[in-house]
């Protein structure tokens, strides 16, 4: 007997691949940064002070600002989000941390604002403060007994190229020291370690915050050696690195950029 019509309609209908529902496609970073389950894990990692819902927030303005992290892997995002949170910094947030595009993959990048918050939360630190020096400055910077740190910016005219960098840290007991780096050994760290050559690059996009920066890691290494300084250097160890994956609430961290390596 022949297949009549119906037959055929039949089993077209039969056969017919199903339409993928709404709720099976691939969730992105802003789906899960919004979901409520997200949420509770911000609140659980971040420190008292920091407010989850604010958290949020937060995270979500900068993956609507920033359509190539919205093409990251979306759990790598998270992972650099988990990260910060743990840490109680908010990224993008006066320059506390960075979360920047690397490859498809999210880098999570300490700025060096970050770094001084969380020295001056141990209570161990009285004072800390990282400057620019221009060639038309004038500085003076000796080390040894009777060293000197004096640094006087030229506000009245062009105060040229840059010179260096130095960072001055005073401990609460009274004791202070400073670390100064010249451009050459900053840019050599730069193009040794930095494989990120890119337009995301924040060497490119934020050079100066670089050399601060670059010149706080430094003068941390004279931090004394104390527990009271875990937070110090977990953020150090955390730095330019990706999410390889996340286990129990805790983030499992890659180097992306560059090894920790600035002695």
């Amino acid at each position: 007997m022949s297949e009549t019509l119906l037959d055929k309609l039949n089993q077209a209908v039969e056969t017919k691949p199903e339409v993928k529902k709404e709720k099976d496609k691939p969730k992105t970073a802003l789906d899960l940064i919004k979901d409520t389950n997200m949420l509770n894990q911000f609140t659980i990692a971040l420190p008292k002070h920091i407010d989850g819902k604010r958290f949020q927030r937060i995270a979500l303005t900068v993956l609507r600002t920033n359509e190539k992290l919205q093409q990251c892997n979306p759990y790598s995002v998270i992972g650099a989000l988990m990260k910060a949170a743990q840490l109680g910094l908010e990224p993008d947030l006066l320059g506390q941390c960075y979360l920047i595009p690397f490859g498809n993959e999210c880098q999570f990048i300490v700025g060096y604002q970050g770094l001084i918050e969380l020295v001056i939360r141990t209570g161990k630190v009285s004072k800390i403060q990282a400057q620019i020096v221009y060639e038309n400055d004038t500085f003076e910077c000796t080390f040894g007994d009777g060293g000197r740190l004096f640094h006087q910016p030229n506000y009245d005219s062009d105060r040229g190229k840059v010179r260096g960098a130095y960072c001055y840290v005073a401990l609460t007991g009274g004791i202070s020291f400073y670390e100064f780096m010249s451009t050459s050994e900053i840019e050599k760290i730069r193009d040794k370690y930095s494989k990120n050559k890119g337009d995301n690059s924040i060497w490119k996009n934020s050079p100066e915050e670089m050399f601060k920066k670059t010149v706080i890691r430094r003068a941390f290494k004279m931090l004394p050696k104390s527990t009271d300084y875990r937070s110090v250097n977990d953020t150090l160890n955390a730095d330019y690195q990706v999410v390889k994956g996340i286990s129990q609430g805790e983030v499992e961290m890659e180097t992306a950029e560059y090894e920790e390596v600035i002695s």
